[in-house]
């Protein structure tokens, strides 16, 4: 059965990952450590990514990153400028939840986007304020490059601007 948010990857033109990552590069709450097109189609193929594919383009892609043994990260939650606010992240967030929910593992998130936020609590995942447990320290505020190691205990934006998102 032909899922709209998990076409098959052969229905996926080859040209789309490359599209994708240059779409990724202005947008500055997206982690640029993985947004080559290898990476992007790598993440789809192993079932940890929703996209909504129009025309032979990707408008909208969801990521869940294994980033440690039991644990993967939502991220590069993008949808394409002018189909912003018509529910296209809605309907990703929604699917990845289905998909998450089979996994064994422990899903989290760490955002300064309060779209994000909000959106991610269809997929249950809540505002959390332990930054070392049941995530460890170096998986959420340790891989920051917002402040240097020596000020990220007190980093100033954690808890306000900057969320840990865990999946109940």
């Amino acid at each position: 059965m032909y899922n709209k948010m998990r076409p098959k990857i052969e229905d996926i033109p080859d040209q789309c990952w490359n599209e994708l990552s240059q779409n990724l590069l202005p947008e500055k709450a997206i982690l640029h450590t993985r947004t080559t097109p290898d990476q992007l189609k790598r993440v789809y193929l192993d079932g940890y990514a929703v996209l909504e594919l129009r025309d032979e383009h990707i408008v909208g892609y969801f990521a869940a990153w294994p980033v440690a043994d039991g644990f993967h990260e939502v991220g590069t939650a993008w949808v394409r400028p002018d189909l912003r606010g018509h529910g296209i992240g809605r309907a990703l967030y929604v699917q990845m939840k289905h998909l998450l929910l089979t996994q064994d593992r422990i899903i989290f998130g760490v955002t300064t986007n309060p779209v994000s936020v909000h959106l991610g609590h269809m997929m249950n995942l809540v505002s959390h304020t332990n930054w070392s447990d049941p995530v460890p320290w170096d998986l959420t505020c340790g891989r920051c490059d917002k402040y240097a190691d020596h000020e990220k205990h007190t980093c100033p934006i954690r808890d306000t601007e900057c969320r840990l998102r865990v999946m109940k």
